[in-house]
């Protein structure tokens, strides 16, 4: 009978946005996120072991999440929302406070949909229902066990994986969300054996929202085991735009804004900020990464016939490589049928640094003559100024594979380095020209 327990409550701040679906959808929303009873976004208990499990490297004879034959020996709590002044929201509120009412308001990013090509659907569009960044929860898990340095040493591999930079909570993670930083861990160590032990976990409250009395432990950075952290802060040359697929007022095509809690002194306030996608970054990259791995290859176009064409549709080794593929049941290939998740995992870019506006005004185009349309024009809003900074975090193979590939996405990032590839909207028309900033040089 397991006598040891150790207890880890941590505390986490969203870096970006993160959808913890709740696997429903309703008339207004495609994909809802999970809310408490209050109705204010939370993060199932399910949703944090269900990634701890995959991450966390279990030996043949480790039973702490348990099998088939034997029960799990961790319990989670589900992640509750701390308010304005830090503490957690457990149960039903007696009131909710304007705070919290923005925090809980529905924010949507859209997608376009894409075939079994990987490319876009025609007419076709979704929304994800996400939590906004810099919003912080508490969580708490429970290890079971025979003994102190077990339950101590299981603890802290959890923990560590916690604060690993590759830990991505909810869904979409490869589409820039779920990213987390870890504020404060406390717990310790119960052997039920000793009295005085006994005794302080008979007294120990089961709720996120009372004091555990439980010693605060150390922060630690954690080494990504085989994996690759690439961070490029970059420049833009000119104007730039990532739009957010709608107009406003006098505007027809205007900047991507989502709001994010901003804290100051451990007081949260809630501003509007300029937002970059990861997943326009990540087709950009993906665009070009295909076509150096296309020349390393010696794979051109002129060079093959109708049935090798065919053969090869839109599909590319080192794009399904590096940024997986979407499930095609149509496809007899069993390994197509099935899907993967990609091993490149991108960032949400939140501009932060002064950026200054200025609105354009165009000619609007015939889309049947390709002429000027009389009598018509429409207006953008383009940035200039700003730092950009970008994380990415290749995973690493889990079987060897072409060297072209890995070649393939370093030529891309270079050519995105040097200015070659432009990223947002409005490339063809001299935007999204972007060098890397080397700030000791400044």
């Amino acid at each position: 009978m397991n006598q040891v327990y150790s207890f880890r409550r941590i505390y986490f701040e969203t870096v970006s946005a993160l959808h913890a679906g709740s696997g429903e959808s309703d008339p207004i929303q495609d994909m809802p996120i999970q809310v408490d009873a209050n109705g204010l976004p939370a993060i199932g208990a399910t949703s944090i072991a269900g990634v701890l499990r995959h991450l966390y490297e279990q030996t043949e004879n480790d039973d702490l999440f348990g099998g088939q034959t034997n029960g799990s020996r961790i319990s989670f709590t589900a992640a509750a929302i701390l308010d304005e002044n830090g503490t957690p929201v457990v149960g039903i509120a007696e009131t909710i406070s304007g705070y919290l009412e923005q925090v809980g308001r529905v924010w949507r990013r859209d997608h376009c949909a894409l075939n079994h090509l990987g490319t876009a659907k025609k007419n076709s569009k979704f929304d994800r229902s996400v939590l906004i960044a810099g919003v912080r929860f508490v969580t708490e898990f429970c290890i079971s066990g025979k003994s102190v340095d077990q339950v101590k040493k299981e603890a802290d591999a959890l923990t560590a994986i916690f604060q690993r930079a590759d830990f991505r909570l909810g869904g979409g993670t490869r589409n820039g969300f779920g990213r987390i930083r870890v504020l404060k861990i406390s717990g310790q160590e119960y052997d039920l054996n000793l009295p005085d032990n006994r005794s302080a976990f008979l007294k120990r409250s089961s709720s996120l929202a009372a004091d555990s009395g439980e010693p605060e432990l150390p922060l630690t950075e954690h080494a990504l085991r085989g994996a690759t952290e690439i961070s490029i802060t970059l420049e833009p040359d000119s104007f730039w735009l990532f739009s957010d697929g709608t107009g406003f007022k006098d505007l027809d095509i205007r900047p991507k804004l989502e709001s994010r809690v901003r804290w100051n002194d451990n007081a949260p306030e809630i501003v509007p900020t300029i937002l970059l996608p990861a997943t326009s970054v990540k087709g950009a990259l993906a665009h070009r990464t295909a076509y150096h791995y296309n020349r390393l290859c010696g794979r051109y176009a002129d060079n093959l016939n109708p049935d090798e064409m065919k053969q090869i549709g839109g599909s590319n080794e080192a794009v399904e490589t590096l940024f997986g593929w979407a499930k095609d049941s149509r496809d007899s290939d069993s390994r197509k049928a099935q899907g993967s998740i990609g091993r490149v995992i991108i960032s949400d870019i939140y501009c932060t640094e002064d950026v200054r506006s200025k609105v354009f005004n165009h000619v609007a185009i015939d889309r049947f003559t390709g002429g000027a349309l009389d009598g018509a024009l429409f207006t953008e809003e383009a940035l200039f100024g700003g730092k950009l900074d970008l994380n990415i975090i290749i995973l690493p193979a889990e079987v060897d594979e072409k060297p072209e590939i890995m070649q393939a996405f370093n030529l891309a990032l270079e050519d995105l380095k040097n200015g070659r590839l432009p990223l947002g909207g409005g490339v063809m028309r001299g935007l999204g020209t972007m060098h890397e900033f080397n700030r000791n040089e400044v």
